[in-house]
This record gives structure tokens, sequence and C-alpha cells, in this order.
């Protein structure tokens, strides 16, 4: 069996990942979680469904595999904000990027849009 992580992402994240910090603050405590993300906001292809159009959003990608070892799922992200290079981002939408092996060893976009200095 393959493993997706170790032979397709460790690489990516390696060559392209970046820190950055998940904040859930729509939680009383607002934690704060270490991440690391492939940075996609220069905009990203979102496949709407309901849209014959394309729409381009920008987004960060992120391992399934590491937010569940955090204990985070989609639903938690949601309304949440993410930190890396510099800038700020609202988590909008979440969209899952499976591998064949499933959800959980593929990658989930972060939707965002960028919080005013």
């Amino acid at each position: 069996m393959v493993d997706w992580n170790a032979q397709l992402l460790d690489p990516v994240y390696a060559g392209l990942g970046q820190a950055a910090v998940l904040t859930l603050v729509q939680e009383e405590d607002e934690p704060e979680f270490a991440v690391t993300v492939v940075d996609a906001t220069e905009a990203i292809d979102i496949d709407e469904r309901s849209s014959l159009m394309p729409s381009l959003r920008p987004a960060f990608v992120v391992r399934m595999a590491e937010l569940t070892g955090l204990g985070l799922t989609r639903e938690r992200l949601m309304r949440g904000e993410i930190t890396a290079a510099g800038k700020t981002w609202t988590i909008d939408a979440t969209g899952p990027m499976p591998v064949p092996s499933g959800e959980a060893d593929g990658e989930l976009k972060l939707i965002v849009s960028e919080v005013p200095a």
C-alpha cells in the first residue's frame, strides 16, 4: 500500500511548505496551533458545483494528517484565522483534497479572505 504522506506530501511540504499559525477565534480561549501550509493565496481554482465558471480564491493547503494529529476538524476551523508570511486571513470555507486512500491521508484547502490591517 502507498504511504501518500511519506511518498508524496512530505517532499512537497518540505520544499514548498511554510510555517503558519491557526487561531480558533470562535472558541473561548482562542487556542493557537502551529502548522505547515502551502501558500496558494495568489488564488486557487475552487470547484463550485453551482456554477459553470470556475472561481479563483486565495487559499492555503494543509495536510489532513497534521490537522488530525492536533485534534482539529474542518468544523473547528470554520471562521478561524490563519497567519502566514506576515498576514492574517479568515477561513471562509474548507474543501477536501483526498488521495486514492481517502480524505484522511490527503489535504484540506482553507479558502480565505485577508483580514484588513
